[in-house]
């Protein structure tokens, strides 16, 4: 039998929380590790049967999943690829109790025994569980509120983009309008007004005879 770590000797869990969180991760990486490595030792103890070879490559796959999907989780691309592979690493946690599970009832004659493995995967799934929580309220907080969007730019009101004095000269058949406005006309408080030049004008859209 292979000499393994032992949850005992093994670096302690990433539930520090004094610990730095790249100290936090390489931890629960090389725990996860010594896991796989207590599954495969496990696999191999199992009779060579046809249900003992099924059940071996099954809790193999699964139980060493989990490491691999934290590695890359640690270097994810955005936030919501980190939570997707921590949420299959628990998904490939779970999967390993129900054969380990299956093992128990099936009272295969093996050692090591398959019930502190099966405690160890609980204690595992409960911290990735955390981080993912983690990790889901942190994306949501850099998220703007929906009672709150983010407020678009204003368009510019029409009457800005005249000067607070400015002189409009229009000219039709040599008869001119000059259009004198206020100050306060640019903020839609001001007034403004024609004086008629000839006796064919047009005043405010309306032609004046």
């Amino acid at each position: 039998m292979p000499n393994m770590m032992t949850p005992s000797n093994a670096e302690p869990a990433d539930d520090d929380p004094d610990a730095p969180s790249s100290i936090r991760a390489v931890q629960m990486e090389n725990r996860l590790i010594v896991f796989a490595v207590r599954v495969c030792t496990l696999s191999e103890s199992l009779p060579q049967t046809f249900s003992g070879r099924h059940v071996a490559s099954q809790l193999f796959r699964a139980g060493t999943a989990p490491a691999a999907q934290y590695a890359e989780a640690q270097g994810a691309e955005s936030r919501p690829d980190f939570i997707h592979k921590l949420k299959i690493a628990v998904k490939e946690l779970r999967e390993t109790q129900v054969w380990l599970k299956f093992i128990t009832q099936m009272n295969y004659p093996i050692d090591p025994n398959p019930e502190p493995i099966r405690k160890e995967a609980d204690e595992l799934i409960s911290i990735l569980v955390k981080s993912i929580q983690t990790a889901q309220r942190n994306h949501h907080a850099r998220k703007p509120s929906a009672k709150h969007p983010p407020q678009s730019p204003s368009p510019i009101p029409p009457q800005s983009l005249f000067a607070n004095r400015y002189s409009l000269i229009a000219n039709r058949n040599t008869s001119s309008i000059s259009a004198h406005f206020s100050p306060g006309f640019a903020s839609g408080t001001g007034s403004w007004s024609v004086p008629i030049k000839s006796s064919h004008s047009w005043h405010r859209g309306c032609r004046v005879r």
